[in-house]
């Protein structure tokens, strides 16, 4: 969400809008005199919310002052935001997960339920109540992402039963662990949320070209190695 503020006449007026799929947004101001302006863009969407955690506002950044003049009633603003900082990065997640909810509304039909993202976080994981956790690192792997978005997905169209958070990776044998019924639907569980992540970077591959990991058979993933370093470790679908 963008933010455009202004004073007029010892007041502040405010408009408020949505960047388009570029990130790009047009507001009309009608002005009268001269102004400095704020812009401040949020990462929330009309589904999803990413921020620090339960009781903070979302990841965001500001730019300003810009100065107007009347007849110049048309703002148009493209942010840049370094890599390096958390808000880019929280706006990448964010990305990801307004494209899993328009798979939902593309295929169904039906807006699914508002998610609340909190990143950056110690795991990646679905933690119920419309929430998931997404850890740093995670922000340039959508089918992490994407994956963890699957399990509120299927728990909403009750594809699955909410499992709540378990112990679990790529190579466990879920049936050794928690014996054949458990294991069989863990299994499933995790197997849902896998293939959702996937089939939403394919049907919209070509609006993603460019983006690492998407739009493939793999499921991309990583590994924290001891030295801190990130290497990646996709597995074949």
């Amino acid at each position: 969400m963008v933010f455009v503020s202004y004073p007029i006449l010892g007041t502040t007026n405010g408009y408020a809008t949505y960047t388009n799929s570029n990130g790009e947004f047009s507001v009309e101001l009608m002005l009268t005199e001269s102004v400095e302006i704020t812009i401040q863009i949020q990462s929330t969407s009309p589904n999803v919310e990413v921020k620090p955690g339960a009781l903070n506002s979302p990841h965001s950044v500001s730019r300003g002052p810009i100065y107007l003049e009347p007849g110049d009633d048309i703002v148009n603003y493209i942010f840049n935001i370094e890599p390096t900082y958390t808000a880019h990065k929280a706006f990448v997640v964010l990305q990801a997960l307004e494209y899993g909810a328009n798979y939902v509304k593309a295929i169904t039909g039906v807006t699914p339920s508002f998610t609340d993202c909190h990143y950056p976080k110690n795991n990646n994981q679905y933690m119920g109540l419309d929430i998931i956790e997404i850890e740093e690192e995670a922000y340039e792997y959508w089918d992490i992402i994407l994956h963890e978005y699957g399990h509120k997905i299927a728990y909403y169209f009750d594809f699955t039963d909410n499992m709540g958070v378990f112990s679990h990776y790529a190579s466990q044998d879920l049936i050794a662990s928690y014996g054949k019924n458990q294991g069989i639907i863990r299994a499933w569980h995790e197997g849902v949320a896998t293939y959702f992540g996937n089939v939403v970077t394919q049907y919209f591959g070509n609006e993603l070209l460019g983006l690492q990991g998407v739009n493939d058979s793999l499921y991309n993933t990583y590994k924290i190695l001891e030295s801190g370093e990130i290497e990646p470790w996709d597995r074949d679908l």
